[in-house]
């Protein structure tokens, strides 16, 4: 539902309230304007329907607070995340995700990370087309989704900081800096953010085995247990420039570069005893495996 409330300047005061059905949402965000003294208060709906994409408007949006872009998304109507980081749209697997525009080279894995380790006060809105038009290619079969993030239009210069913390079994760090410089037709704009999580797993198994013969005699009995950490470390940076020649046309270049670890250390052993009271075998395993990823894009 869309309003307008209009204040004049006067003793007396008028309101108008304006109303379409294609437009009957029932989440929405306010946006506020001022224009020579009248004051212009109107409401736009967080999910809007168009005839060729559904549009999620995260910013100013509470669902959007205090979450990484991999949770916003799992909050997206039509959007679902697995365990692992993977993306489905309406039950098909194999999403293609674009970030302003831009389909990701990464992998699955290198992805889910990447938006696990990423702020979603960053991000504009979230598009999801769920049948791509032949403009897209062969890219997206199974659906698109389209992540846009913010870009500050004010004139001068501005910046925002953000520190998040928390622990666990282990730590976790989420921090980042955004500035942004606009004079007439000239942005700037550049982003910097780091993350590390830190993620521990502790597992204890105990099994007894019978005879098949004499279901009451125990011949055999297993005690594992494994510990697993798996830090992730993920640096973002982002630096672009835009000239406006006029409202509609306008140049600009964009260097994004995404760099990050990811750790898998485990720990694990396993007794084996057989008879019940007889210690038959004893395997100690290490293992430890790292990935690291380094995606770089500009335009």
């Amino acid at each position: 539902m869309k309003k307008h409330y209009i204040w004049l300047p006067l003793m007396a005061s008028l309101n108008a309230y304006g109303q379409t059905e294609s437009q009957n949402d029932s989440l929405q965000t306010e946006k506020i304007s001022e224009i020579s003294g009248i004051v212009v208060k109107g409401s736009k709906a967080v999910f809007q329907q168009k005839a060729d994409k559904m549009i999620f408007n995260v910013e100013n949006s509470v669902l959007s607070d205090g979450t990484t872009v991999l949770e916003l998304l799992g909050k997206t109507p039509g959007v679902v995340v697995s365990q692992e980081g993977e993306l489905s749209l309406r039950g098909k697997k194999g999403v293609s995700v674009m970030i302003n525009g831009k389909l990701s080279s990464l992998s699955a894995k290198e992805l889910a990370n990447l938006l696990r380790s990423t702020n979603s006060t960053l991000v504009k809105n979230i598009e999801i087309i769920a049948n791509p038009s032949s403009k897209y290619d062969a890219a997206g079969n199974a659906g698109i989704i389209n992540i846009v993030l913010k870009k500050s239009s004010s004139e001068g210069l501005s910046g925002n900081y953000y520190l998040n913390g928390g622990k666990g079994r282990k730590n976790r760090v989420n921090t980042g800096l955004s500035l942004n410089y606009t004079h007439n037709k000239l942005s700037l704009h550049g982003d910097y953010s780091y993350t590390f999580r830190g993620e521990e797993e502790k597992r204890d198994f105990s099994q007894i085995f019978f005879d098949e013969k004499q279901p009451q005699q125990i011949t055999r009995r297993t005690d594992q247990n494994s510990m697993t950490n798996e830090p992730l470390t993920s640096n973002n940076f982002k630096f672009g420039a835009d000239y406006a020649f006029s409202d509609k046309t306008t140049i600009g270049a964009l260097f994004d570069a995404k760099i990050g670890r990811y750790e898998d250390f485990s720990k694990g052993e396993n007794r084996i005893f057989q008879p019940i009271d007889n210690l038959f075998a004893h395997v100690l395993s290490d293992n430890k495996s790292k990935e690291n990823w380094y995606d770089y894009t500009y335009n």
